[in-house]
């Protein structure tokens, strides 16, 4: 079943490649056709101009020196017309990335005041609904409350929404319904940067440096004191297995903690949120 899996994955991912495959070659040669008949253009103008200088100096009607200056003065003409055209293909890209990054520029940016001093960390999901860009809804009326001090554990089956449920609490998107309140005050009308100070979160995916252990969980607070990351790496009983390490705090992990199990690397990530 993998196998007859991964085989569909990959005929999937050779047909998307051979489709790009042949619009870029359909680009690049209505693009080559545009550009090679243009720059023949060119050059049939710098013949006529020398076939027509040739008669008229063979007629005597023009002298050697004009005849020569006027087939250098055509050809710095055309040359930049050639090299123009050359980079036509180029500026049509330009053009088209450009009208992508106005997309996104056009995107709207979440705003909200900067001034923010909730009650609690109590987090209150009330009839919040969500879908991703108005398609099938992921949340349809939820409500819960995660209280400060508690744990709380959201179950059910894959592609529930817990996670988007998580994301939505820090306002990774904004709700399409309802309200969630953090500490009483609705996270809509918090700026992002602002919100996000309050959250410390552990991801499922761990992303490590190749660094010593101290500065990977040093990420979670700028600037942290020694003792600070030690304190926090021991909450997170990081010890048990730095303490094994050839250097401890100071040994290089290795590029995204190569050298480190997963569930050590978890413990650097939940050390890193308790720093925050």
């Amino acid at each position: 079943t993998f196998l007859n899996a991964e085989y569909q994955y990959l005929a999937g991912l050779d047909e998307k490649i051979r489709r790009i495959e042949k619009v870029s070659i359909k680009s690049e040669y209505v693009t080559g056709i545009f550009v090679s008949s243009a720059q023949m253009v060119l050059k049939f103008g710098i013949a006529t101009t020398a076939l027509c200088g040739s008669m008229m100096l063979a007629r005597g009607e023009i002298t050697l020196l004009p005849f020569i200056m006027f087939l250098i003065v055509v050809s710095r003409i055309y040359d930049p017309l050639g090299l123009s055209l050359q980079n036509l293909a180029a500026i049509i890209n330009t053009q088209l990335n450009i009208n992508r990054m106005n997309e996104l520029y056009d995107c709207p940016v979440q705003t909200g005041t900067t001034s923010f001093d909730p009650e609690d960390s109590t987090i209150v999901f009330d009839h919040v609904g969500f879908s991703y860009n108005g398609e099938e809804t992921v949340l349809r009326d939820v409500s819960f409350a995660a209280k400060q001090g508690e744990v709380t554990a959201l179950i059910g089956p894959s592609g529930g929404g817990k996670s988007t449920a998580a994301k939505l609490a820090a306002r990774f998107w904004d709700v399409n319904s309802g309200t969630i309140l953090f500490g009483g005050i609705p996270v809509g009308t918090v700026e992002p940067e602002t919100l996000l100070s309050r959250y410390s979160i552990v991801f499922q995916d761990v992303t490590l440096f190749n660094n010593t252990v101290m500065e990977n969980i040093r990420i979670g607070k700028y600037g942290a004191s020694d003792e600070e990351v030690l304190a926090a790496a021991r909450e997170a009983q990081c010890d048990e297995f730095v303490q094994l390490l050839p250097h401890g705090y100071e040994t290089v992990i290795g590029e995204n903690g190569s050298e480190l199990s997963g569930g050590e690397r978890q413990r650097l990530s939940i050390a890193r949120a308790l720093l925050k």
